[in-house]
């Protein structure tokens, strides 16, 4: 497996010790590996992914990329203007935009800002390498995070200079032009990307242009290995908005009236630095990491009041962990304690959208959330096939609004939140089969944004956090070829967060605590080598996630689907590798009361890719959706006027080219 230098080492081996540890002896360098083996080794709902084993996965989303894992439900791959919205377990699907509930990671940097927000839109997908999937509550070891995180790995730079280039072409009028170099400079290791991208969209008024710029820097620094970050993002897109059943069966390509009146859509400019440096300082293992960051945003919602958005938002954030092995009471241990901290603020202003064009102001406000944390963690080897790990971690965060538009009165104002996270497992291996219990607490709060006042400015008075209690067991393991995963949970959660419409501004979501929420499920994955020509990989999941009391008693939770199944089969042989990729996804519903069911689908997916033997390049080829189903690529929950569907593509194809030099 490759090697991967990262927090996710650190914040993974606050689960298991399996990573950023020392003797009691002094030792002389430091390496700092996390494989798919040792992720396997922790005692935690953890799915593994890797880019090559894809011949031709889409550039445009991550949802191919992490379809494998079970548990895990992507929608809105084809609308930029509201980025792909991810969830886990149920957590992350309330999002109107984004990623909520689950924290992501990119080489060990944070993506999610201190409020719970992830943008991915700055993530060069060229470059992934791999991905880990937490599935489950994780505070302990994530902070802000109901649902999970997601720990994304991209290539290193190369010894010796190289570069490449991508070409490639869809349906749609979607063209995408990538350049990378790499390469070593003195004893630094360099790598930089650039990747444009057009797409007109299947559905009217859904053109999206993309400029992204990406850069590494490796070096040894002391013992250690200190990586630097660099990147810059320029998108313009537009909304198309969601539709009524109605609609959808008239016209599955026609965007919103109401969106294309007022020209609804959103740009976006944004730079990111980051810095971190892995190594061994005297007899702790120690990893530290810094960013900062700067993002532009303007957007035009389909109305008129407070119809376009627009905020200049400065970030930034650092922590670091360290960790040790030692004997205690004749018992190893491996112990692991770290902090974090992040600063967000947000020039946020409102202005009418007068059919597109810029109207009267309606808002003016600085915003800020500050959040910090601290753990610790200690796993202790009970017997040689026995290990209990245990974790605890403080958080506090602090969102303030000073109302700069005093014409409809000062609502400024402050929420102050704290919370303490706790899990505990015990873990036992049987052979090469390790049985594994958790017990784990988590929390999630409201971002800035969803806190909008639905009477006005400032923060919503009657929005709180969401407090989570996962109770699981799970088994995984190998035998001969196959690799498998089986996770049995129980999740419940109390103020559970639910967006909803109002009729004067629609696509526009406000947020409220829905009281109690049950989720139970059962999720199974497995890798079957067949032969070293075929192999299969599969994953299935199912859940009950309901309300639990009120008035909504018994009634599921929206847009989370009860069943959802994932199958690939391929096939390499020379230079020639193909797939065929099956998916299932159940019915779900599109809002709180279950009034409007949505039908399950399934789809078939073909990719290919060709590289001639010794050659530097590769043609790669794919047909999504072979037989042109209908079905939706989003469903927005709680859309008022019964806007609940934005339309998938029907049959898609593309083709692209690769040239190493």
């Amino acid at each position: 497996m490759p090697y991967r230098p990262l927090i996710a080492a650190a914040l993974l081996s606050a689960a298991a010790g399996s990573a950023l540890a020392v003797d009691d002896k002094r030792l002389d360098t430091l390496t700092v590996v996390v494989t798919a083996d040792e992720t396997d080794n922790l005692p935690l709902a953890v799915s593994h992914v890797e880019a090559h084993d894809q011949p031709a996965p889409s550039e445009q989303s991550l949802q191919d990329f992490l379809a494998p894992a079970p548990g895990l439900f992507a929608q809105n791959q084809d609308n930029a203007a509201q980025g792909l919205r991810v969830s886990i377990r149920g957590f992350g699907t309330r999002a109107a935009f984004g990623i909520r509930g689950i924290q992501v990671l990119v080489d060990g940097v944070p993506m999610t800002l201190p409020d719970g927000q992830t943008e991915l839109d700055a993530i060069d997908l060229g470059l992934l390498e791999s991905a880990e999937i937490v599935r489950g509550p994780s505070a302990t070891l994530f902070g802000n995070a109901a649902g999970g995180a997601i720990l994304l790995h991209t290539r290193k730079p190369s010894e010796s200079p190289e570069a490449r280039l991508e070409l490639q072409g869809a349906s749609f009028d979607h063209y995408r032009a990538r350049l990378e170099g790499s390469g070593r400079v003195g004893s630094a290791h360099l790598l930089g990307a650039i990747t444009a991208s057009d797409i007109d969209g299947f559905r009217e008024h859904s053109q999206t242009e993309t400029q992204l710029l990406n850069a590494r820097m490796t070096q040894a620094v002391g013992p250690g290995q200190l990586n630097a970050f660099v990147s810059a993002l320029d998108i313009t897109s537009q909304d198309p908005g969601g539709l009524t059943a109605a609609q959808v069966d008239q016209n599955r390509r026609g965007a919103a009236s109401g969106n294309r009146q007022f020209d609804a859509g959103e740009t976006i400019e944004q730079q990111r630095v980051a810095l971190n440096w892995s190594g061994p300082l005297g007899y702790w293992g120690v990893h530290a990491t810094g960013y900062a960051g700067q993002r532009d945003f303007a957007n035009r919602l389909p109305f008129t009041d407070g119809g376009q958005v627009s905020f200049d938002r400065n970030f930034a954030g650092m922590g670091a962990t360290v960790s040790r092995r030692f004997e205690l009471g004749g018992l190893a241990h491996r112990f692991s304690a770290g902090f974090d901290a992040q600063l967000q603020q947000d020039d946020r202003r409102r202005f009418d959208n007068n059919d597109g064009a810029r109207g009267a102001a309606t808002l003016a406000q600085d915003e800020e959330a500050a959040g910090a944390g601290v753990f610790v963690r200690d796993s202790i080897a009970l017997a040689p096939a026995w290990e209990t790990s245990i974790g605890l971690r403080y958080d506090t965060l602090s969102l303030e609004v000073d109302d700069r538009f005093l014409a409809d009165g000062d609502d400024s104002g402050s929420r102050d939140i704290d919370d303490v996270s706790a899990d505990i497992s015990l873990s036992h291996w049987l052979g090469n089969r390790m049985i594994y219990g958790r017990l784990a607490s988590s929390f999630e709060t409201p971002t800035i944004n969803e806190l909008a006042n639905p009477a006005g400015g400032g923060f919503n008075p009657d929005l709180g956090s969401t407090e989570a209690l996962n109770r699981e067991i799970g088994i995984k393991g190998a035998w001969n070829q196959l690799r498998y995963q089986m996770a049995v949970y129980r999740v419940t959660v109390d103020d559970e967060l639910l967006p909803f419409e109002l009729p004067g501004q629609p696509g526009r979501s406000f947020f409220r605590n829905a009281g109690e929420t049950e989720r139970e499920g059962i999720e199974i994955a497995g890798e079957y080598d067949i032969n070293s020509i075929w192999r299969l990989d599969a994953s299935a999941s199912y859940a009950r996630n309901e309300f639990d009391g009120g008035s909504l008693d018994g009634n599921e939770l929206p847009g989370i689907p009860r069943q959802t199944a994932w199958l690939s089969l391929t096939r390499r042989q020379g230079g020639w590798q193909n797939a065929l990729i099956a998916s299932h996804t159940g019915r779900m519903y599109a809002d709180d009361s279950n009034n409007t069911e949505v039908d399950s689908y399934q789809l078939l997916h073909w990719q290919s890719a060709w590289q001639p033997a010794g050659s530097a390049w590769s043609v790669q080829a794919a047909i999504d959706n072979l037989l042109d189903k209908d079905y939706n690529d989003s469903v927005r929950i709680n859309a008022f006027g019964g806007r609940h569907f934005e339309p998938a593509a029907g049959r898609t194809y593309r083709l692209g080219l690769k040239v190493r030099m």
